[in-house]
């Protein structure tokens, strides 16, 4: 039986020594049933599972819901798809297309492949992506294991403050980068890693598998990743690793170098790339940026990419310019650079609050416009928790609330002041439901990178695979915090529930002491349950009362 976590080590391992060479025998690794077991329980995880393909099939005809394991389609598609791969006869379907509408009244096509697909992607994904973590570069961010937006965002903080001074910022947008992506130099790039023909086979079947419309109409381009697709963004950033490459080989000193081109006048040029999301930042003057941009449109087009002209800007930083959501300046006189959310996602959320609290929702009960209202607030809050956002947070609260006591006078047909008091006590934080106070609740602190960006995580063991997910006895904790605590838990209790003590399937790693409680994240303070279990001690029995009965007994 394979060791999923142990193997995606051993090979991040393995392309980490040998940087410069292919690596083999990976194609039977994705064949065998726990690699497909895994990939299947990561798909059925994704929200997504529950939109169909052009076959029609969703979470549900491969998910049993009520007993956490998989239906008898579950069981034949795991053995469809092993036997599949092992004879080389897989072939994928074309994802099904959609179109969205965009925010300046445009559609956007999105694709959706069936979850068969997706499986076999994500098995893919699963054997590659330690290997290529070995080799991308720390300037890119986006896709990427335990990185994101703030790790990129943290960087303007470090490199565009009055010390160092990298204010000339050329702002990279690439046409259609997903979309655009030749399959010949894509092909070439993987081929020069990967040795094991059969998966390379098995990733082109996948760039070729094309998209279908709603009139049945079948596409299949010879540009650009599949839609929807799983292992899209990994292909993509091995694509534009490219570009990282060529920044590296032709722009990037050491820091005696660097200083001494400063001190001879000369440019430093310095990449932050989130997927096709992209910065390349100066220190020199406007003329050594602009031939440096030159050079970069003439290596793209190597690469068969175009920049967007209107797009692409050269922009000094004290004009300020947007990044990932973010609007990043430096002020006049200010020895920090100041980040604050853009004027466009100010004005989304608030579209967003507007349509919760509109008018033609007032049929719907209060409880429920809160509980719609107060995820979109918090993860809002959250993402924008790190930079200097605080006022920008007291305005979108300060608007909510707006909102919120005219959407409740209508609602009732009550004057303003007598509809104004009663709409107040569903926004007093004191009350366990109420309106998410975002420019109260949101602590504004300094991003700290919980890890170091440095590091392969598939080698540090920062990415914990939990293996046969559906076997009876593995876990099923609703949470990834603190994974190898809960595992010392599980087999310290014998995976067992520790209320009933008699169930072995569908256990939680429980807290006796609540963290919001100022519970610890100790072993001590953790306890098996299996779900029933789990949902009476936390809606009927309360935590203080199932304290008691744990200290009761002797465990």
């Amino acid at each position: 039986m394979i060791n999923i976590t142990q193997k995606q080590k051993d090979l991040a391992l393995e392309a980490k020594e040998r940087p410069n060479e292919r690596i083999e025998s990976l194609y039977p690794i994705i064949c065998q049933k726990e690699w497909v077991l895994q990939s299947l329980w990561k798909v059925l995880q994704n929200t997504g599972a529950r939109t169909e393909g052009v076959d029609g099939k969703v979470k549900e005809t491969y998910y049993d819901m009520s007993t956490k394991t998989p239906t008898s389609q579950g069981k034949e598609l795991i053995e469809e798809i092993c036997s599949e791969l092992n004879e080389n006869t897989y072939k994928p379907q074309p994802v099904r297309r959609i179109y969205i509408p965009k925010a300046n009244g445009k559609l956007r096509p999105i694709g959706i492949p069936t979850i068969k697909d997706r499986v076999v992607q994500e098995a893919v994904r699963m054997i590659i992506e330690p290997i290529y973590e070995s080799d991308f570069l720390k300037c890119s961010y986006g896709f990427r294991p335990n990185r994101n937006t703030m790790d990129a965002i943290s960087n303007c903080y470090r490199m565009m403050n009055r010390r160092i001074k990298y204010y000339w910022v050329i702002e990279g947008d690439i046409k259609g980068c997903f979309d655009n992506i030749d399959h010949k130099i894509l092909m070439k790039l993987i081929k020069n890693r990967i040795a094991d023909r059969k998966l390379t086979d098995t990733i082109y079947k996948c760039l070729k598998a094309g998209y279908q419309e709603d009139n049945g109409q079948i596409c299949k381009p010879n540009v650009g990743t599949p839609q929807g697709g799983i292992i899209s963004p990994l292909l993509a950033n091995i694509y534009l690793h490219e570009m990282d490459k060529w920044w590296i080989e032709k722009h990037y000193y050491t820091q005696y170098v660097r200083r001494t081109r400063r001190e001879r006048g000369l440019a430093n040029f310095y990449l932050i790339r989130y997927a096709d999301d992209f910065i390349f930042i100066s220190n020199g003057k406007k003329e050594e940026v602009i031939k440096f941009k030159k050079e970069l449109l003439q290596f793209l087009n190597e690469m068969k990419l175009e920049l967007s002209e209107e797009k692409t800007k050269i922009t000094h930083a004290q004009d300020g310019f947007d990044f990932l959501g973010f609007h990043i300046r430096q002020f006049k006189g200010v020895k920090a650079v100041l980040i604050k959310p853009t004027k466009s996602n100010i004005q989304r959320i608030k579209d967003k609050v507007e349509r919760i609290l509109n008018r033609r929702k007032h049929e719907h009960a209060v409880i429920n416009i809160i509980k719609t209202l107060n995820p979109v607030l918090r993860g809002w809050g959250n993402y924008y928790r790190y930079v200097n956002s605080k006022d920008t947070l007291h305005e979108i609260q300060l608007y909510t609330t707006q909102k919120f006591l005219k959407w409740y006078r209508g609602k009732y047909k009550m004057g303003i002041e007598q509809g104004t008091r009663k709409a107040l006590e569903w926004i007093d934080k004191e009350k366990n439901l109420h309106i998410y106070q975002i420019g109260d609740e949101t602590p504004i602190k300094r991003y700290i990178p919980r890890y170091k960006i440095s590091e392969n995580p598939y080698i540090t063991g920062i990415l914990n695979i939990e293996e046969n997910p559906f076997s009876e006895g593995k876990w099923f904790g609703q949470s990834n915090r603190d994974g190898d605590l809960r595992v010392e838990c599980f087999k310290r209790d014998k995976g067992v529930c520790q209320l009933c003590m008699g169930c072995k399937t569908n256990i939680e790693a429980h807290h006796i002491i609540p963290i919001n409680e100022n519970g610890e994240d100790t072993l001590e303070n953790l306890i098996t349950l299996c779900e029933p279990c789990h949902k009476k001690v936390t809606n009927e029995i309360g935590w203080k009362e199932f304290k008691r009965l744990v200290e009761s007994r002797v465990r």
